[in-house]
């Protein structure tokens, strides 16, 4: 006869071992996972590390800004962008990375001539200096100064005819020469009795500007074709300290006075026009030259308007 209560403890004991195999395979299974998990976090860490000394390194090197500077008429001049096309070509790479920079700016006066402060209407103005039957014209009158030039009693006798009697004989009987080397003012008198036919002297004007910072007239007039405007002298004054103190203009072109005789050439005075009144073609060519001239001294084109011309290079130590 078979042991039933011995039966039944051998299939409870069957029946318990397999739940101990599944235990020791789950705890297994979680060791596993959390060590992922932790060489995950150092991973992340060592990333975030790095990064951070990459940007620490990265802000070290970056150049600082340069800061407006100002000019050295007392305007602030900002940093400027690239070069223009037309300029110079492009300083090197080394020049592009300086953080310590020198500032020209080159200013001049649209409305003045060449020499005076007057428009170019102004300086080619007639303007009659005392009476229609004795007087000369503003732009062909000889001044010395703020006074009329003079011209002396020539050697030889002109007229005989004439005496030697009053000035209107003389100059007639002898004619008239001027002193020799006499130089007229460009810009006609500045102060005194005659200030109102002049203007004052000025060296602001675009061309003198230009001729400034190395311009040869010939590249102004010849090769870029920036117009001129002449004034014809050719009345000077003659005054006997024994007659009349009234000024008497003598248009020494006269035969009356000699002319042919002693060989006298009107003195030509040429000036360059005010850059308002100046075709954008010969503007531009002189500017290109300008920029070009200047840049043989080191100095880059950053920017310009019609009046002015801005430029920068590194500073020397």
């Amino acid at each position: 006869m078979v042991d039933l209560e011995e039966v039944v403890d051998d299939d409870v004991e069957l029946l318990q071992r397999p739940k101990e195999n599944r235990l020791v395979t789950t705890l297994t299974s979680n060791k596993a996972t959390v060590g992922i998990e932790l060489i995950k976090l150092v991973l992340l860490f060592v990333i975030c590390v790095v990064a951070g000394l990459l940007l620490v390194a990265r802000s070290r090197n970056a150049p600082p800004t340069v800061p407006p500077v100002p000019a050295e008429n007392g305007e602030v001049v900002p940093p400027v962008p690239s070069q223009p096309a037309g300029a110079s070509p492009q300083p090197p790479a080394a020049t592009a990375n300086a953080t310590d920079w020198e500032y020209k700016i080159v200013l001049w006066d649209t409305t003045y001539v060449e020499d005076c402060q007057a428009t170019t209407e102004e300086w080619e103005s007639f303007s009659l200096m005392g009476s229609s039957s004795v007087g000369a014209y503003t732009n062909t009158a000889c001044f010395c100064g703020d006074s009329p030039c003079y011209a002396g009693l020539g050697p030889d006798v002109i007229d005989p005819n004439m005496s030697a009697d009053s000035d209107y004989q003389k100059v007639r009987r002898f004619g008239l020469v001027p002193d020799p080397g006499t130089t007229c003012n460009t810009c006609g008198p500045q102060s005194g009795g005659w200030e109102g036919f002049g203007s004052a002297e000025s060296k602001s004007s675009f061309v003198n500007t230009a001729m400034k910072e190395g311009l040869t007239r010939d590249e102004l007039f010849t090769q870029c074709g920036y117009p001129t405007t002449s004034r014809t002298i050719k009345f000077f004054s003659f005054q006997d300290s024994g007659y009349s103190t009234q000024v008497q203009w003598y248009d020494l072109t006269d035969e009356q006075y000699g002319a042919s005789h002693y060989g006298f050439t009107p003195i030509e005075i040429t000036v360059g026009v005010s850059l308002e009144v100046v075709e954008a073609e010969a503007v531009s060519c002189v500017l290109e030259k300008l920029v070009n001239r200047i840049a043989e001294d080191g100095w880059e084109f950053t920017d310009g308007g019609i009046d002015y011309q801005n430029f920068r290079r590194p500073r020397t130590r």
